[in-house]
């Protein structure tokens, strides 16, 4: 489960992020003015928990009917 996971948040903004743009060779922006995380349903509360616990990594999100209980 990856909503509110700390363990799935470090992941995704450091391991997964990383190599996105070493092994793939992105040029993704590292600028949070220009992140965005977008999410639906279950991944729409990952997305929101993710921008509220590193808004370093993502300044913007777009989570579209979050299961927020």
């Amino acid at each position: 489960e990856y909503n509110c996971n700390d363990h799935f948040t470090q992941f995704l903004c450091f391991d997964f992020l990383a190599d996105l743009r070493k092994k793939h060779h992105l040029n993704m922006t590292t600028d949070p003015n220009r992140s965005t995380i977008i999410g639906t349903s279950y991944s729409g509360l990952a997305a929101f928990y993710v921008a509220l616990s590193r808004p370093e990594i993502f300044g913007h999100c777009i989570a579209q009917s979050p299961a927020v209980v």
